[in-house]
C-alpha cells in the first residue's frame, strides 16, 4: 500500500514537472533525418535500463538514483565518480535518473539534456557538466536553463542542432519513466539513493575515502553501515 502511494505521488509530480518542460521547450529545429547516428552507449542504456561505468564484471554493483537539480546529489557526484574510477576493477556504477519534479523546476530539462547528450555518446560528460555547474544554473528560470544546456552541448562538442532536436523528442522521457518506476519499488524516498549489492545505503558517504571503504566492505561481504 505504501509503495502504491509513493508511485502515485511520483506519477502526479512527474506530470507537473513534464508540464513545466513542455511549456519552455523550444520549437523543433527540423524534421529531417538524424545528422548524428544514435550511439551504442544509448542503445545499451535502453537495453539495460541504466547508464553504466566501471567494471564489466563487477564484484560490487552500485545502483544510484539521482536528481540533477538536487544539491545533495551535487555534493556526492564528484567523490562518487572518483571512487568509481579508483575501484573500476571490481565496482560497477549503474545510474538512474530520479527527478523530483515536485520540488525541482528544472530537473526534467536536466535529465533530458543528459539523455540527449547520451545519444551522441556524451552522457557522462553532460552528467559532470550539469553537476559541476549546478550552483550556476540553480536559480535560472526553466527558459534560461534551456539556453544553458544548449550551450553545454556546444561546450562538449555535440552536434547542437541534433541535440536540440533530441530535446524535443518525446521518447527521451521513456527511459526516465522506467528509472522512476524501478526506483519507486526500492522504494527511493529521496535523492541521492545508493543501493550497493542489493542493500540500500541509509547514509551514503560523501568523501572518496568513505565511498572506497563502503565498496571494500561490500566486496568483502561485511555488513554495510
Amino acid at each position: 500500500m505504501k509503495a502504491a502511494i509513493i508511485i502515485a505521488i511520483l506519477f502526479c509530480a512527474g506530470l507537473i514537472g513534464f508540464g513545466i518542460y513542455e511549456a519552455v521547450k523550444p520549437a523543433p529545429v527540423d524534421n529531417g533525418p538524424r545528422t548524428v547516428p544514435i550511439t551504442q552507449s544509448y542503445a545499451d542504456r535502453q537495453k539495460n535500463g541504466y547508464w553504466v561505468e566501471g567494471s564489466a564484471t563487477p564484484k560490487v554493483t552500485v545502483v544510484e538514483y539521482s536528481d540533477f537539480q538536487c544539491p545533495y546529489c551535487g555534493v556526492l557526484s564528484a567523490p562518487l565518480q572518483t571512487a568509481i574510477s579508483q575501484s573500476s576493477d571490481y565496482v560497477q556504477l549503474q545510474y538512474h535518473s530520479f527527478p523530483l519534479t515536485n520540488i525541482h523546476n528544472k530537473t526534467v530539462i536536466a535529465s533530458h539534456a543528459a539523455e540527449a547528450a547520451g545519444r551522441q555518446d556524451k552522457f557522462w560528460p553532460m552528467h559532470d557538466k550539469l553537476f559541476g555547474n549546478q550552483t550556476a544554473w540553480a536559480d535560472q528560470t526553466p527558459s534560461a536553463f534551456m539556453d544553458t544546456v544548449n550551450q553545454y552541448a556546444g561546450d562538449l562538442g555535440l552536434d547542437v542542432n541534433q541535440f536540440k532536436r533530441d530535446m524535443n523528442d518525446p521518447s527521451l522521457q521513456t527511459p526516465i519513466d522506467a528509472d522512476v518506476a524501478l526506483g519507486s519499488k526500492v522504494p527511493v524516498t529521496g535523492t541521492p539513493t545508493l543501493v550497493v549489492n542489493g542493500t540500500v545505503v541509509k547514509t551514503a558517504p560523501v568523501t572518496v575515502d568513505g565511498l572506497l571503504m563502503l565498496f571494500q566492505n561490500a566486496r568483502d561481504g561485511k555488513l554495510l553501515q
